[in-house]
């Protein structure tokens, strides 16, 4: 099945007075586009505009009407091809879906080929590796081989058990290394995850001396100013008031008497008889 179209002649040139309209355009157009008018011309200007307008109109519709005129047995055929085209569509929409449900058959089955073997040899980084995160697209390729796929499983499962090492021996906090070890397994597809885990294992360290030296700042302050309270409650305790005896006689009144005893005893002075 081929298509066959009969050869087409080619369309002659298109001939016009081009030259002739250009110079002539090319001159006027010069004068106007350097013209001033005033208040006194404007009716001129106007006039002037309408007519070049009018000329630019008319070249326009000369060269729809003849574009029309040269697609008139052009456009039986396209009409002809959309319409062969749409018939060819259906049948290539059929199959394409049934590709693709064959293709996307094909993938979740190697999908789950793949999982199964991941949960297989995962072991004790069973609920530590996640699958979603070390997952690749690429494994889902037709020509990207189960062999491949199983040693880059096989890899990182290695890599795990070595990295865990490292960090083990460097990390001997035991609050630190769960929290760099949280880490590491968020970040286990990043090819380097081995070097973010221990640069988030100084910073933890870095942010924990910070705080206990903020901390022991804070106590060192309050010890102070404690100690400073202590010290005036101690030199106020520590004081000796110093105290004066008079012996003087007054002539009082009985009722300025007891006035006078009730002084005494409310500035707690004390007084005895002579």
């Amino acid at each position: 099945m081929e298509l066959k179209v009969s050869e087409v002649q080619a369309i002659a040139p298109i001939t016009f007075n081009f030259e002739d309209l250009k110079r002539e355009l090319t001159e006027r157009s010069k004068q106007y586009a350097t013209a001033v008018y005033t208040k006194d011309n404007i009716a001129e200007a106007k006039q002037h505009r309408a007519n070049l307008n009018k000329l630019v109109k008319a070249v326009n519709d000369e060269k729809i009407r003849i574009k029309n005129e040269v697609m008139k047995p052009y456009l039986p055929f396209e009409e002809q091809c959309k319409e062969l085209m749409e018939i060819v569509k259906n049948a290539v929409e059929n199959i394409d879906g049934q590709i693709k449900n064959f293709e996307d058959k094909r993938k979740q089955e190697k999908i789950q080929q793949v999982m199964q073997y991941f949960f297989d040899h995962i072991g004790i980084y069973d609920g530590l590796i996640s699958f979603d995160i070390i997952y690749n697209d690429k494994w889902e390729n037709v020509t990207y081989e189960m062999k491949t796929i199983q040693q880059e499983i096989d890899h990182i499962i290695a890599k795990t058990k070595n990295d865990l090492m490292v960090i083990n021996n460097n990390v001997i906090n035991e609050e630190t290394n769960k929290q760099v070890t949280d880490f590491y397994f968020k970040n286990i597809d990043k090819p380097d995850c081995l070097g973010l885990a221990l640069n988030e294992a100084k910073t933890i360290e870095a942010t924990k001396s910070r705080i206990a030296e903020m901390k022991k700042q804070e106590e060192e302050k309050k010890a102070a100013t404690e100690q400073a309270r202590q010290t005036i409650i101690l030199e106020s305790k520590q004081v000796k008031v110093q105290l004066y005896e008079l012996r003087f006689k007054v002539a009082v009144t009985k009722e300025q008497m007891s006035i006078l005893k009730d002084f005494f005893v409310s500035n707690n002075i004390k007084f005895e008889r002579i």
